[in-house]
């Protein structure tokens, strides 16, 4: 059996292998602190070669907890025997060992810079958050945004291509979706989604939650996946599966939003006992996920992109922002509600039109309706292909408002 140190030498040689690899710059900018620097997001979506890349030129120590040759004991005397008194010291995928946040600690407290990388939420519950308090920041890495997908099919230069070229990009990218691996390496969508799937319900939610009803959990979680950017309830889950309480039922999505693989939006209310008694909203991670699911509605597919690009742009970009849907006791609704600080500061419908005509008339009532409960005049409902700007709404093609950045 090899010295960890030696297994620790061997895992840097195949991270500096991986490093030659195509790399897309991504929108997810780090601060310049020597703060502990956490980047937690869904498995595979290009963690380890983001903070590689970050620190490419550097000299750094490296440890891949996701290789079962590493434990616990011995780890700190090993790393340095292996890299010496590096200044940096990068630890990936921390939550596959117990106490990671100690070992992180020592190497602070020894003046070193940490770079983590996790793909559950929980690595930064309270308990252990508490040993980090006021020495981490945390970010959020997604898969890849359109923007960056364009850019991975060497666009560089949007403006140079025309509006066909960024559809036919845009209709590509509702099937691939945004996994690097995908994306650059052309792997194939549906096999590359499956797999990716099974690992995170096996591995990071499963195995490590020790749940009792394995199969009703993914049950639970296909059922999600089948009903995307729709409403949810809980008690209608519960008594779909026959699962004996609300509790259990709140614990299985809980764990699936840990593991980044499912967002959820609640309804909008300023009263946050409202909001959580009211059925939320579910979008998928990716769109390769929902690949499988036969005769998509092809507007829901656009709302799933909208409701995750909006996430990431509140994580890269808009700490601020809160994101909501809103419906009235009439059904009138509206999509998204974006709200800052104490004041809603965008309305936006999601359909699929080509043209006026085409835009339903409940979609824009919807808007007015919200638009004059919450003082809120900037609205936006945006479309397959269809742009004007008429009554004090804005119409946007999809496209079009996906390859903006920072809105």
């Amino acid at each position: 059996m090899k010295a960890m140190e030696d297994v620790l030498i061997d895992q840097l040689e195949v991270l500096k292998k991986l490093m030659q690899k195509k790399y897309v710059n991504r929108e997810l900018k780090l601060s310049k602190t020597n703060l502990i620097q956490v980047v937690l997001g869904i498995r595979r979506s290009g963690k380890s070669f983001f903070i590689a890349h970050y620190l490419k030129g550097k000299n750094f120590g490296y440890i891949d907890f996701d290789d079962p040759r590493i434990k616990y004991e011995g780890i700190i005397d090993a790393f340095y025997k292996a890299y010496g008194d590096v200044e940096i010291v990068f630890l990936d995928e921390v939550q596959e060992i117990h106490h990671w946040e100690r070992i992180a600690e020592f190497f602070r407290k020894r003046g070193h810079k940490v770079f983590i990388t996790g793909s559950n939420s929980m690595l930064l519950k309270p308990e252990l958050a508490t040993r980090l308090t006021g020495r981490h920041i945390s970010y959020q890495l997604y898969p890849f945004s359109f923007r960056e997908f364009v850019k991975a099919k060497n666009i560089e230069n949007r403006g140079a291509i025309g509006r066909a070229k960024l559809i036919n990009l845009l209709r590509s990218y509702l099937i691939k979706g945004g996994f690097p691996e995908v994306v650059v390496e052309n792997e194939i969508p549906e096999l590359y989604a499956r797999e990716l799937i099974s690992n995170i319900l096996t591995k990071d939610i499963i195995g490590k939650n020790k749940i009792k009803y394995k199969a009703t959990l993914s049950d639970v979680f296909f059922y999600i996946v089948e009903n995307f950017a729709s409403l949810v309830s809980i008690s209608a889950i519960r008594k779909k599966y026959k699962i004996g309480s609300d509790h259990t039922v709140k614990n299985y999505l809980k764990l699936m939003q840990d593991a980044f693989v499912i967002h959820f939006i609640e309804q909008f209310s300023y009263k946050p006992h409202i909001r959580k008694s009211m059925p939320f909203k579910a979008y998928i991670a990716d769109p390769s996920f929902i690949i499988s699911i036969k005769d998509i509605n092809t507007g829901k597919r656009m709302e799933n992109i909208v409701g995750v690009d909006l996430l990431r742009r509140k994580s890269y970009w808009n700490n601020l922002w809160e994101i909501f849907y809103w419906r009235d006791y009439q059904q009138r609704e509206v999509d998204f509600v974006i709200k800052e600080r104490n004041r809603v500061k965008e309305l936006i419908q999601v359909t699929y039109a080509s043209g006026k005509d085409e835009i339903e008339r409940r979609e824009l009532r919807g808007l007015k309706k919200a638009s004059e409960l919450f003082k809120c005049k900037n609205m936006k409902v945006i479309t397959w292909d269809y742009e004007d700007v008429s009554d004090g709404i804005e119409f946007i093609p999809l496209w079009k408002w996906l390859i903006k950045s920072n809105l």
